[in-house]
């Protein structure tokens, strides 16, 4: 099984949660940490076809796959969507790391009506 998808495989049971992508990434950071996936959180600006959305949440694999599963909410259904390669997909992410606080309490808030 590659990383791409065992975090597909972990993280894919909340791509239908009404989350936002700040919501959607603690969620996701969690789920990653608990299933010992080395993953960096990261806060910035994401561009897709010359249109950009800022503030937004992503994640970055060591292998530099990008999980993010809420372009679509940003630029359309033709937005690339999930685990992916951004150079492949013609996303542009900029921003800088951050701790966004993926507690076990959060965790539990943001899915308990899931």
């Amino acid at each position: 099984m590659t990383l791409k998808e065992q975090v597909e495989g972990i993280v894919s049971k909340y791509d239908d949660s009404p989350l936002e992508c700040d919501g959607f990434t603690r969620v996701a950071a969690f789920l990653l940490r608990m299933a010992n996936v080395t993953h960096t959180t990261f806060v910035g600006s994401v561009s897709v076809k010359g249109e950009s959305f800022n503030p937004h949440f992503w994640i970055r694999l060591e292998t530099g796959e990008v999980v993010d599963y809420r372009l679509r909410m940003w630029f359309g259904d033709d937005a690339p969507h999930g685990v992916f390669v951004p150079s492949e997909n013609g996303v542009e992410y900029l921003g800088t790391p951050t701790e966004i606080g993926a507690t076990a309490e959060l965790f539990d808030f943001l899915t308990r009506t899931l």
